[in-house]
Parts: structure tokens; C-alpha cells; sequence
């Protein structure tokens, strides 16, 4: 008979670390092509929407979608009218034209209500307007047998923040920028027409052209962990691209005026404004706008505090422990141990931006607490995108 090796204690440890390893090896790489899946799907969305457009130019004299604009000064742009006013509007009935003075008419130079027409009249689905790397949900428009021709616009900025990442030039230019020859029809390949979401918030105008990578990322788009963003151009092309001085003349596309390029009439950067000259592209609403504002420093502050304690959860089958202390966050799967070292870059919605370092690696995540489970949604080479449930530390 042919002897049967015994298998020692090390043995079964070195096993336990392989198969640690490989599931976590399997968790980066779906966490990995899941995103470049939906950096893919995201931009297919903003191709459909360019296309819309294109079609929407073809049947209105080549000018994109605009709805009515206060002509008198410079206009301020709004969102989400009437339905932010008008809490109790809901669907209408099939009106002929509701936008033309009816109770759900929009207000003048609605960015929002302009979008909404590539619904209405090009018949996008409300899918479209969602990135698939958020975790936002398609409008149902009500329910039952409503749909977009039941509606003026999104229901006003709680509609818009479930229901759009996407961000739409605003088309109400001032008279500045008509004088130089802004125009709403035939923009060309540079200029920037919609895009992942505005971040909003200082990060967006304060950020310079030559500003170092770590203050760049936090003026991109949050629904990409502010790796960058797809932006679609006049020419109906989306491309990804990793900072927002991506419109004509390195424009940054998600403010009015702005320092970026020396021309007349540019100013101190706005994100709530109008175009200022006909190279200046403004990608509105910002997610700051829709109730997405950043955190406050105090509240920064706070939430780093309330995020340290200790958590644990299962990842594949595996028992996991992780411990936050105000420098290092820390998790341990059986053998295996992952350590970064964190500081604080700012805010990001609900959560604070952490950028993480380690030995050969570094890495972004947004921290955030509901109840007691921590979230923390990585990018990098390493994958902690689960539900941590505090088992001991400081309650928030």
C-alpha cells in the first residue's frame, strides 16, 4: 500500500493563506473590471445622450436643447423648477404643451428641464441618465403608466439626486459670451456638453491647471472615486478623461469663468454661473447643489473620529477583522494582513476622501458611517468594499 503523507499544522496554514489570498486576488480583479465595465457602460450612456442631441439639432434648426431663458442681465441658472417649488406636483396628464405656461412649466434658464427634453422629445430612457458606478436608480416617473410625458424636468433636487449623474452644459450663456460669439448650435469636438456629474464645492474653484494630482482629484467627478470622468463633446464622441480641464482651451468644465486661460471677460472661478465667453463651458447641476454638499471641516473632523474603532464581516466564507485608528487602517483574514497608512483629503458627500499609502501600493477611499456599519469604498490595487460592523471602538 502506498503510504499517506501527514499533513502538519503548517501545512493547513500555508493553504489557509493561499486560498485567502487567491479570494482576495478574485475580489480586486472583479472590483477592477466591474469599474473599467462601467467606465464603459457610462460612456455608451453619454453616447446615446450626444446622440440625442444630434437628433434633437436635426428637428430644431441645429440648436441643443434649451428651454425658456431670461434674457434681461445675465441669467442664474436653476434646476429642478417647478417641482422644487411645488412639492404636491406630480405626474400630469398628457398635455399638449405643458411647458408653454401651464402649471408645470419650468422656470427661465432651467439646465435641468433643458436635459429633460432629450427625454421627452428623443425618448431616452431615465436608465441613460444613470452611471452605472453610482448606486443611484432609473426614475419610474410615478409609476404605473406614467413616463416622461408625464413630467417637465426631474422632481426637483431630492428627483435629481436619485435619479441623474449626469451634468448638461448650461445652454443660458451670458451677454458677454454672446457677444464673443458663444452660440447655442454646431459646438465643435472640444467643447464639453455633458459629463459625469459636477463635484461642486471649493475643491472645483480653487483647483488650478498645474495643481498637484491629489488637489486635481478632488475636483473630478464623484462617480468614479474621482478618478476622472467621461465627458461627452459637441461632436457627439465620449472619452474618459482624469481632470476637468478638458474643455476648449483646457476650459475647466465644471465652472463659470475661471482663471484657467488668460482671456477678457474671465474671472474669479463660479460653479453656479453662466458662460463668460465662447470657449467656456459650464457642466451644471454640481452634486453640491442637488443635496450632496461637502462635509464642513468640523464635520470632517468629527466623522475621522467616529470612523476609528474596531469591525468585522465575512469575505468569502472568511472571518475578517478591521481596525481604523486616527493613522492607520488595518484588516486581517486569517494569515493575511493589509495595513495602509490614511490621511484625510477632504470631503466627499456623506464621507471623507482618505488617501491610503503602504509598501508598493496606494490607493483612494471614501469613509462613511450609517448606524454602526462603516463603509469604504476603495480604488487601488486592494478591494475593502464590503459592510464593516463595529464591534468596539467610539459610537458615533
Amino acid at each position: 500500500m502506498r503510504s499517506r503523507i501527514p499533513i502538519g499544522f503548517s501545512d493547513l496554514l500555508v493553504g489557509v493563506l493561499l486560498a485567502v489570498l487567491i479570494g482576495t486576488m478574485c475580489v480586486i480583479q472583479i472590483h477592477a473590471a466591474r469599474e473599467t465595465s462601467n467606465r464603459a457602460r457610462c460612456a455608451s450612456n453619454l453616447h446615446q445622450i450626444g446622440l440625442a442631441i444630434l437628433l434633437y439639432q436635426n428637428e430644431n434648426n441645429q440648436l441643443s436643447p434649451r428651454t425658456v431663458m431670461d434674457t434681461a442681465g445675465d441669467p442664474k441658472p436653476v434646476w429642478g423648477t417647478p417641482y422644487e417649488q411645488k412639492k404636491d406636483l406630480g405626474p400630469l396628464a398628457n398635455d399638449a404643451d405643458p411647458f408653454a405656461g401651464g402649471k408645470a412649466a419650468p422656470d427661465p434658464n432651467d439646465v435641468t428641464a433643458s436635459f429633460f427634453l432629450l427625454m421627452r422629445n428623443e425618448q431616452l430612457t431615465s436608465q441613460v441618465f444613470i452611471c452605472p458606478s453610482t448606486k443611484l436608480d432609473a426614475w419610474d416617473f410615478g409609476g404605473g403608466a406614467n413616463s416622461a410625458q408625464n413630467w417637465t424636468n426631474w422632481n426637483g433636487t431630492e428627483g435629481i439626486a436619485k435619479h441623474l449623474s449626469y451634468s448638461y452644459e448650461n445652454p443660458f450663456a451670458s451677454n458677454t459670451a454672446i457677444a464673443a460669439g458663444w452660440q447655442l448650435k454646431n459646438p465643435d469636438a472640444t467643447y464639453a456638453v455633458a459629463s459625469d456629474i459636477n463635484p461642486g464645492g471649493a475643491a472645483v474653484t480653487s483647483v488650478k491647471i498645474d495643481s498637484p494630482e491629489e488637489k486635481m482629484k478632488l475636483a473630478n467627478s464623484p462617480n468614479h472615486q474621482q478618478e476622472g470622468q467621461n465627458v461627452l463633446f459637441g461632436d457627439g464622441h465620449a472619452e474618459w478623461l482624469t481632470n476637468p480641464f478638458c474643455g476648449t482651451q483646457h476650459d475647466n468644465i465644471f465652472t463659470a469663468a475661471g482663471p484657467e486661460i488668460d482671456e477678457p471677460g474671465r474671472k474669479t472661478a463660479v460653479v453656479v454661473g453662466s458662460p463668460v465667453s465662447n470657449t467656456d463651458s459650464v457642466l451644471l447641476p454640481s452634486i453640491a447643489d442637488v443635496g450632496g454638499a461637502a462635509l464642513t471641516t468640523a464635520e470632517v473632523e468629527k466623522l475621522k473620529k467616529d470612523i476609528q474603532g474596531r469591525y468585522t464581516t465575512v469575505i468569502h466564507g472568511y472571518h475578517a477583522v478591521l481596525t481604523v485608528d486616527d493613522k492607520t487602517i488595518q484588516w486581517v483574514t486569517g494569515p493575511l494582513t493589509v495595513k495602509y497608512g490614511y490621511q484625510v483629503a477632504g470631503a466627499q458627500g456623506s464621507g471623507v476622501l482618505l488617501n491610503l499609502t503602504a509598501p508598493d501600493t496606494t490607493a483612494t477611499a471614501v469613509a462613511s458611517l450609517k448606524n454602526d456599519d462603516l463603509h469604504l469604498e476603495m480604488s487601488g490595487e486592494f478591494s475593502l468594499n464590503f459592510p464593516w460592523h463595529r464591534v468596539e471602538g467610539k459610537k458615533p
